[in-house]
Order: C-alpha cells, then structure tokens, then sequence
C-alpha cells in the first residue's frame, strides 16, 4: 500500500516518521498507518547510514469482511542525497518483522526485490 509520509529531526541523530496510506477500490478497501523511529549510525558526506524500528497497523477488505494486522520492524537503511540537492533523498531499507493479525503470527524479512525504497523530499 503506498504511503504518503512526514520525516521530522528533532536533532541530527534522531528521526521520527508517521505514514498514512488509503485505498477505497470496492470490496477491496486497504488502510495502513505506520510510526518510525530512526536513528543514523554513520554518516559520509552525501550518505546516512541508520537504524530503527516501526509499528504499523493495517486493514484490508477481502470479500465484505474486514482484517487487520498490526506489525513491529527492525530496520537498516542507507539516505543519500545528490550533491547541490540538499532537499531531495533516496532511500532505502531492510530488515526483519513480525506480524500478527486475523491469520495469526509470522516471522518475515523486509524489502521489495530486495530492498524497500523511496524517494523523501525535505523542506
């Protein structure tokens, strides 16, 4: 489910992020909320390497009934930003997580083929 999220750094070690994402399609509706904490462990001159760890909730509709997952991550990530382009990052992430919900608990790796990724634009 894409997300539209706010970053915020209340200093330069530390950030926090909340995500939003909602999808209305007829007996298929999806809703996510998300709440990031990262905390960057290394950084070179246009790169943040970081840690965190994320909960999330999400519902989705699967024939007129509705399921819910709530979901714990422990993240790895890297931001790096373009030289000139201050405001403009691309990141990405991976790590572990677990899920519980309507069909019980799992154990899965985070990432999309292989890594989890996006573009941030800070103001």
């Amino acid at each position: 489910l894409p997300m539209i999220t706010v970053n915020y750094y209340p200093n330069a070690l530390f950030a926090l992020t909340g995500a939003i994402g909602v999808d209305t399609k007829d007996d298929a509706s999806k809703f996510g909320a998300l709440v990031k904490v990262r905390r960057i462990i290394f950084t070179e001159k246009q790169l943040n390497y970081y840690m965190g760890g994320s909960a999330a909730i999400t519902t989705h509709e699967v024939a007129k009934d509705d399921k819910s997952n709530f979901e714990m991550s422990a993240l790895l990530g890297a931001e790096f930003f373009f030289g000139g382009l201050d405001s403009l990052a691309f990141f990405f992430e991976t790590g572990i997580s677990v899920i519980t919900g309507d069909g019980g608990s799992r154990f899965r790796t985070v990432g999309d083929s292989p890594f989890r990724a996006g573009i941030t634009f800070y103001f």
